[in-house]
């Protein structure tokens, strides 16, 4: 894994950032070359944060937990992606605060291929991401190596301010080129 980074966003990048994302669901791009993997994921999960996040600026770790929905479409290592359910799961380390942070961490996602069977992917990722103006979640964006996408957050459990951020409802969009 890379160093932790954290990015400061101005305020109207932030704004206009958080318009863009908030306005529509987060679409992944279509796949187009001819790489032998190569595919797009959306997901809604639930990320376990720990020891929770409030608005002061400190270290915590997050993984995805409980239920998910995830839909890939595409190939992997030139096995196209059957119609069903990926799984989608991911953890790692962030320094900020419910506001804005950065951090960086491992997604799977496992996947049904034509002919039978699953197919995994592992790859460390960074993410960057900022509050929604009024508190109600975070949007931003992840990138690795042929990996980019973005998700938008909510709060599930504690609200940042009189509880810590234990729980939140994630939305996340992604496209893998290798």
């Amino acid at each position: 894994m890379t160093a932790l980074q954290l990015r400061v966003c101005a305020p109207a990048a932030a704004l206009a950032v958080t318009a863009v994302l908030a306005a529509a669901a987060p679409v992944p791009a279509t796949p187009r070359s001819t790489a032998s993997t190569e595919f797009s994921c959306v997901a809604s999960t639930q990320s376990a944060v720990s020891p929770g996040a409030t608005t002061k600026i400190s270290s915590f770790r997050f993984t995805s937990a409980g239920k998910q929905t995830s839909s890939c479409t595409g190939r992997i290592n030139g096995v196209e992606i059957k119609q069903g359910r990926a799984v989608v799961t991911y953890a790692g380390r962030l320094h900020g605060s419910c506001l804005l942070g950065a951090g960086t961490a491992a997604l799977t996602i496992k996947a049904p291929v034509r002919g039978g069977g699953y197919r995994v992917v592992n790859t460390p990722y960074t993410l960057d991401y900022v509050a929604v103006p009024g508190g109600s979640g975070a949007v931003g964006t992840v990138h690795g190596r042929g990996l980019d996408g973005s998700f938008a957050f909510t709060p599930s459990r504690g609200d940042c301010v009189s509880e810590p951020l234990t729980l939140a409802n994630v939305s996340l969009a992604f496209t893998y080129v290798r």
